[in-house]
C-alpha cells in the first residue's frame, strides 16, 4: 500500500528562521528540503535572490512559471521514491499557499513559525529607504482598516512592529478560515531546544525522528539556502541569534513587549514574551475543529468528542478560545505562594466585615420587600468586593454563603417550595455569583500585572 505524499508548508514573516527549520526537517531520510519554491514561479529577473541562493540541480531544472502548478509532482518524480515529505518554506500565504490549498493530491501540513517581534523590528529597521517605508505604510492602511489613521503618522519602529503583526495575523486567519492541519513553533524554542522541537515536528509530520537531522550541514539539499549563514555550515555550529538584545534600545524593547495589540495576539496564540524571545505555552492550532476526514488520520480517538461541535460557527469557537486563553493566562500569573488565611483576614478584615454587613442587609431587605420585588443585583456586591479586593478564594466563599442565604430567603417567602427546587435554585444562584467572581478576579490580576510592569 503506497503512502500518500505530504507537503509541509512553513508560513512565517521574513527573517524568522524558516530555512533553519526547513533544513533540519528536510534532513530526515524520508523528507526533502525544497526551499523557497515560490521563486521558481517567477521569471528569473524577478526572483528575490538578494539573501538566498538557488542551487542549480537536476531536481529543480526546468521548473518555471509555465509548469509551476506541477512543481510538487515534478520534484517527487525526481527524488528518492522513499521520500514521503516535501518541506516548502516559501513562507508566503497570498499567491502561494493559497494557490495549493485545495490540492487534495497530497496531504497538506502547515507550520506557523513565529519570531519575537523585537528581533524582526531590529531587522526591518535596516531597511532605510523612504520608498520602502511608504510602501509598507500603504499596505498597512489598505489591509488593516482599524489602523488607517494611525499608520500615516506612527514612528518607523511601530510601523515595522505592525507589519510583523499584520503578516502573522494573515497566517492565522488563513489557517483558521480553511481549518487546516497546522502547528506552531517559535524561533526561540527552535534555537534553544532544537532537539525537542524538531522531534515534535518530525513526529507530527508522521516520520520517525532521527538525531542526525540537527546536523543538517552533513546532508545535500536541493532547495534555496541563506547567503549570510554559510559560515554556520562551515563551522558546523548551531547559532541562536539574539542580536536584538544589544542592537535595540531598551526603551524600544519595552515598548514592543508592552504593546496592547501585540500582547492580545500573542495571548490568542498561547505565546508569551521571555528575555530570549517569544515562547510557546501551548499549541493554538491543536484546538481547531477540523472536518472529520482531516481529523481521522491524526486524532482518531477524539473524533467522536469533536464531531458534535462541527456545526458551530468558527467565530463562536474563536471567541471561546480567546476567552479561555485570557482566563488561563491569568491563572498562570497568580503567584505560587499565598499568604495564610489568617494573614489575609488580618490585612483585609475591614473589607470582609463590610461585605458580610452588606450581605446581611441585602438579605433582610429581600425578606422585608417580599417575593414581588427583586433585589438580585445587590447580592452580587459582597462577592464582587471580596473577589476584586482580596482574591478569588474569598469571592468564592462569599458566593457560596450568598447563594445559601439568597435561597433561604426565597424559601421563607414561599413556604411550600419543594426541597429539590430549593436546591436547584441555590445551585443556579451560586453559578451566577461565581461567574462574576471569576471574571472580576481575572480583571484584578490583569490590573495588578499592568500596574506592576508600568
Amino acid at each position: 500500500m503506497s503512502v500518500k505524499k505530504k507537503i509541509v508548508y512553513i508560513l512565517s514573516t521574513g527573517h524568522a528562521g524558516s530555512h533553519y527549520l526547513s533544513l533540519m526537517l528536510g534532513s530526515n531520510s524520508k523528507a526533502v528540503h525544497a526551499g523557497e519554491l515560490f521563486q521558481l514561479g517567477r521569471p528569473p529577473q524577478r526572483r528575490k535572490l538578494d539573501e538566498v541562493f538557488l542551487k542549480q540541480n537536476r531536481v529543480l531544472e526546468g521548473i518555471g512559471p509555465d509548469n509551476i502548478e506541477q512543481v510538487y509532482d515534478i520534484i517527487f518524480s525526481r527524488t528518492d521514491p522513499k521520500t514521503e515529505v516535501l518541506v516548502d518554506n516559501s513562507k508566503i500565504v497570498r499567491g502561494w499557499a493559497e494557490r495549493f490549498v485545495d490540492n487534495d493530491q497530497y496531504d497538506r501540513l502547515y507550520i506557523h513559525l513565529i519570531r519575537d517581534p523585537r528581533a524582526l523590528v531590529r531587522r526591518f529597521l535596516m531597511y532605510r529607504g523612504l520608498k520602502n517605508q511608504l510602501h509598507h505604510r500603504w499596505k498597512l492602511m489598505r489591509n488593516w482598516r482599524r489602523l488607517r489613521p494611525f499608520a500615516e503618522w506612527c514612528s518607523t519602529p511601530t510601523l515595522w512592529l505592525y507589519r510583523w503583526l499584520l503578516e502573522n495575523r494573515r497566517i492565522t486567519e488563513f489557517i483558521d478560515s480553511h481549518r487546516l492541519n497546522a502547528t506552531l513553533v517559535t524561533y526561540r524554542d527552535l534555537a534553544k531546544d532544537s532537539g525537542a522541537e524538531v522531534r515534535r515536528l518530525t513526529e507530527w509530520m508522521g516520520l520517525t525522528y532521527e538525531p542526525g537531522q540537527l546536523d543538517y550541514w552533513n546532508f545535500q539539499h536541493i532547495g534555496t539556502e541563506k547567503r549570510g549563514y554559510e559560515w554556520v555550515k562551515e563551522q558546523k555550529v548551531r547559532y541562536f541569534d539574539l542580536r536584538w538584545k544589544t542592537d535595540l534600545p531598551l526603551e524600544l524593547q519595552k515598548q514592543i513587549s508592552h504593546d496592547r495589540l501585540v500582547n492580545q495576539y500573542l495571548r490568542q496564540l498561547g505565546l508569551a514574551f521571555t528575555d530570549e524571545g517569544a515562547t510557546r505555552l501551548r499549541d493554538p492550532y491543536s484546538d481547531r475543529w477540523p472536518h472529520a476526514e482531516q481529523l481521522r488520520p491524526i486524532h482518531p480517538k477524539l473524533q467522536h468528542q469533536r464531531a458534535p461541535f462541527e456545526f458551530l460557527p468558527l467565530p463562536w469557537l474563536r471567541t471561546y478560545r480567546e476567552l479561555r486563553d485570557w482566563f488561563l493566562a491569568g491563572q498562570a500569573a497568580v503567584p505560587s505562594t499565598r499568604l495564610p488565611l489568617w494573614r489575609q483576614f488580618s490585612e483585609n478584615w475591614v473589607t470582609v466585615l463590610v461585605s458580610c454587613g452588606i450581605m446581611a442587609t441585602v438579605a433582610v431587605l429581600d425578606y422585608l420587600t417580599g417575593p414581588h420585588v427583586s433585589v438580585a443585583p445587590f447580592y452580587l456586591i459582597p462577592c464582587a468586593v471580596l473577589a476584586s479586593v482580596i482574591n478569588r478564594q474569598w469571592g468564592t466563599c462569599a458566593a457560596l454563603i450568598t447563594a445559601l442565604t439568597w435561597s433561604l430567603v426565597h424559601s421563607l417567602e414561599h413556604n411550600r417550595t419543594p426541597d429539590g427546587v430549593a436546591l436547584w435554585n441555590c445551585l443556579m444562584h451560586f453559578i451566577l455569583l461565581q461567574i462574576v467572581v471569576l471574571l472580576l478576579s481575572r480583571i484584578r490580576i490583569e490590573t495588578v500585572s499592568t500596574t506592576s510592569s508600568a
